[in-house]
């Protein structure tokens, strides 16, 4: 029996009885019945036969167009007004192949086509076609910015070792620009720069305490930042000076070698600090260092001290005797 509902509707009106079937689909095909009796108990029944013509395939809601940034996914997707079809989807005139990454889904009215990963070899227009229907739409694809895949790392290196600061990019095609705090970078002997495919490196050569800062890489609007610290190697005196015995009125010079070069140095009489000046003259050269005692007197005797960071070294000045001449020796010739 059929009740009364959103589906089936049912009006008596003086002798008329109908039944009205709402949204009728291919399962409503049946045949019908209505059975009718009276007081006196008289009888009648009728039938009739529903046929429900199937609706030529069309399409409800189209496709429209699409922009969107490379390597995003992107679905175009439609409505159709039956069940159970399948679509044909094409790519500027030829069908589209499914796979991993472009895929056809279907639910219930909805139809889909997902394209993952999306790059310009996707640009293109795209039709779906539903029997003798079809919908075309557009598909526009924009550069993406050049992002970093793996960024810089900080580096820990021991002085006078070389450092490596390297990074990953998303295109291989990028320009980059190499910073130290803050401060733009030019290649040279001290900084070098490498490309391997998307891979960028910075290498900083024979690093010294003063390295020791932010070093970042700037792509586009988009940088990646890392630090760099240096493990200072402790200062040696690998050759300190030594004693001298000179006589006066002589210029003397104390040498002091050490391990590394860059380090202040003071050097000391009597512990006091000598300054540069017409009597003592200091160089640095590299690694050695030197203290120039001009003409020297007695009160220029003493020990001298040459002091590198937490190291130092003495040594002694003392004047020998000023060689006699002999009256005996000073016959001359004219």
């Amino acid at each position: 029996p059929i009740f009364d509902s959103v589906k089936y509707i049912m009006v008596h009106k003086d002798l008329v009885y109908t039944l009205r079937i709402r949204d009728a689909h291919l399962n409503d095909q049946a045949t019908y019945s209505v059975a009718l009796a009276n007081q006196r108990g008289e009888h009648v029944k009728t039938s009739a036969t529903l046929t429900v013509l199937e609706e030529d395939l069309r399409i409800v809601e189209p496709l429209e167009d699409i922009e969107t940034m490379e390597k995003k996914s992107v679905t175009f997707w439609c409505k159709v007004n039956r069940l159970n079809v399948t679509l044909q989807w094409t790519k500027n005139g030829e069908e589209i192949t499914f796979d991993r990454r472009i895929l056809y889904k279907v639910d219930k009215y909805k139809h889909s086509l997902i394209i993952k990963d999306c790059g310009f070899i996707d640009e293109g227009e795209y039709t779906v076609t539903a029997g003798q229907d079809k919908s075309v739409a557009e598909l526009i694809i924009t550069e993406a910015p050049t992002d970093f895949i793996e960024h810089l790392q900080d580096q820990t290196v021991t002085e006078f070792d070389d450092a490596v600061f390297s990074c990953q990019l998303s295109k291989e095609k990028a320009n980059v620009r190499w910073y130290r705090n803050g401060r733009e970078i030019k290649e040279g002997k001290r900084y070098q720069f490498e490309k391997d495919g998307n891979l960028r490196r910075l290498i900083i050569k024979e690093c010294r305490p003063e390295d020791e800062c932010e070093y970042s890489c700037g792509v586009d609007d988009r940088r990646s930042r890392a630090r760099l610290f240096v493990e200072e190697i402790p200062v040696e005196i690998i050759r300190p000076p030594q004693d001298i015995y000179e006589a006066p009125g002589s210029d003397v010079i104390f040498y002091a070698e050490l391990n590394k070069d860059k380090v202040e140095v003071k050097w000391l009489r009597n512990n006091m600090i000598i300054v540069q000046g017409d009597k003592h003259q200091m160089m640095s050269e590299g690694k050695v260092h030197r203290l120039q005692v001009c003409e020297i007197k007695p009160r220029d005797q003493g020990e001298y001290r040459f002091i590198a960071k937490d190291k130092e070294a003495r040594a002694k000045l003392e004047l020998a005797a000023a060689p006699r001449i002999k009256a005996a020796d000073q016959n001359l010739v004219v």
